[in-house]
């Protein structure tokens, strides 16, 4: 029972502090975890593996695995967990081992999911930096999160300067209320036309923009932020 403990708790350490991305060096840790603290005696060598990445020790070389584990993660990948002794019965099922490839398992879809979150929001910035509107993300407060190239030319400031301010402070006091409402509509999770308000431009003067607002959907169905994309209509409207 104490191998037994020691094994998942080198397992916790390996999936809670490790770093998927060099998954070769994990897969490592996870043969040199079972051969230290394996409970049963006669350990000669594992084998882990993830789709093309094999890990083994130079004793399985030639050695048939008595104990097996398979997994298959969220890419597709298939991987295995291989043990071999020195003298065992024929191939069985171990409930431990199948519990440490489920760690496993766990832990590299983790990691593909995280960086399929860091591409998307890198396609995602590489996109709206570009856009001639102005883009924006804030949370239901009116706090700013996230503001484009094109939100920071128009008010004169750095992200650094944008990032944390209420924008509602941005905005001609006479449609502070109104902003709001659209805001908690948005909050709620509905879809409020183009709105227009007076904005404070930076040098003083009052303009005019035009919004369209949408809640962001958090994993637990709640709107986490909201996204507006907008654009100065001013000399529109002086016209």
């Amino acid at each position: 029972v104490v191998r037994e403990l020691a094994i998942v708790h080198a397992m916790t350490r390996i999936v809670q502090h490790g770093d998927f991305v060099h998954m070769s060096e994990r897969l490592r840790d996870v043969g040199d975890a079972i051969r230290r603290h394996w409970p049963d005696p006669g350990v000669i060598g594992v084998r882990t593996r993830l789709g093309d990445v094999v890990i083994a020790s130079a004793e399985l070389d030639d050695r048939q695995w008595s104990h097996r584990a398979v997994f298959s993660v969220a890419d597709g990948q298939v991987g295995a967990i291989e043990i071999a002794y020195d003298t065992h019965p024929d191939a069985s099922r171990s409930a431990l081992l199948d519990a440490i490839a489920e760690m496993l398992r766990r832990a590299i879809d983790r990691h593909l999911m995280m960086f399929s979150l860091r591409q998307s929001e890198q396609r995602y910035r590489s996109v709206v930096e570009h856009q001639s509107d102005m883009v924006c993300r804030y949370l239901p407060d009116s706090t700013l999160t996230f503001v484009n190239e094109a939100y920071c030319q128009f008010f004169g400031r750095d992200r650094d300067h944008l990032i944390g301010v209420r924008f509602m402070e941005l905005i001609a006091e006479a449609d502070r209320d109104e902003t709001r409402r659209q805001i908690e509509a948005a909050a709620r999770g509905e879809r409020p036309p183009a709105y227009e308000h007076g904005v404070l431009r930076p040098d003083g003067t009052l303009g005019r923009h035009q919004w369209v607002y949408v809640g962001i959907v958090s994993s637990d169905g709640h709107i986490a932020e909201i996204q507006g994309i907008g654009r100065d209509v001013t000399d529109q409207r002086r016209t």
